[in-house]
């Protein structure tokens, strides 16, 4: 499979080979590689702004013929040298392309692109377990700086539900979730609970919505602190830009709106919630 880009002074072919990947500048059809490819590989090339506005460019390479569960993992090495063809100088950047084989990876979640789980940056007295998919709290004795983050933004109408595996009765409250425009990787360090977020947070504690770390509605919702083990809360983004929370999937209406887009899903194992997993849709 072959992708090409061309400008006036630019041409770019990416062909696979056996897992070689060659990528040529300045060629013409005398030059090109072997066209023909045994599997299809996709080149992803992705460029945003990050939280201080700086342009971080990044890209990555799946292999076509991936099973039903998910693209496999692989890995691309890459080296270069410079030759000519018919007077011209040719950059050759050549890459081996190798993926885990099932003995490898066999005991592992096959984790797809867009999957949602926890960061693991996250809050000093919880742990990321399975893969990213649970969050339990280190020190049950303590209620607090337990707080974790979806490891990427939601996205719209997606919804971050998680499912209560273990309570406590220690404390008289259990359980936060909301949503913050801010990444994890931009705190220096965790904040110890969802409502010290005072710059664009929205959350859902007991009964009472919070904005920016004060209440914004002081009832709202049926009781968190109310949840057991095995009952479930989320959090949705809506393509109208409202935020709705659920309680064991009944949505508790519209909390907030005017949310802007991208937020990341956050989650607190607070006072009595002592381990959470994400509920995979």
């Amino acid at each position: 499979m072959i992708f090409v880009m061309t400008t006036n002074k630019l041409a770019i072919s990416v062909t696979c080979l056996s897992y070689l990947l060659l990528f040529i500048h300045g060629a013409d059809d005398e030059c090109e590689v072997d066209k023909e490819s045994p599997s299809a590989v996709s080149l992803f090339i992705g460029s945003h702004r990050n939280s201080t506005g700086d342009w971080v460019t990044s890209f990555s390479v799946n292999k076509g013929d991936s099973d039903s569960d998910g693209n496999h993992n692989l890995t691309l090495k890459l080296s270069q040298d410079v030759t000519e063809c018919r007077g011209k100088k040719i950059l050759q950047i050549r890459g081996v392309l190798s993926g885990l084989s099932s003995s490898v990876s066999q005991g592992y979640r096959s984790i797809k692109k867009r999957d949602l789980f926890f960061h693991d940056k996250c809050g000093s007295n919880v742990a990321i377990l399975n893969n990213g998919l649970q969050a339990r709290k280190i020190n049950v004795e303590e209620s607090s700086h337990a707080v974790v983050f979806t490891h990427r933004p939601l996205e719209i109408n997606e919804t971050l539900e998680i499912k209560l595996e273990k309570k406590l009765t220690k404390f008289p409250h259990c359980l936060g979730i909301g949503v913050t425009t801010t990444s994890p990787n931009d705190f220096p360090q965790i904040p110890q609970h969802i409502d010290r977020i005072k710059n664009k947070s929205w959350a859902w504690y007991i009964t009472s919505s919070y904005l920016n770390g004060e209440v914004y509605m002081k009832t709202y919702g049926k009781n968190l602190d109310d949840l057991n083990v095995g009952d479930r809360a989320a959090v949705k983004r809506t393509n109208t830009g409202a935020l709705h929370f659920y309680y064991n999937g009944v949505d508790q209406g519209p909390a907030f709106s005017n949310i802007p887009h991208p937020v990341y899903g956050v989650v607190e194992l607070y006072g009595n919630a002592a381990m959470v997993s994400i509920v995979e849709n």
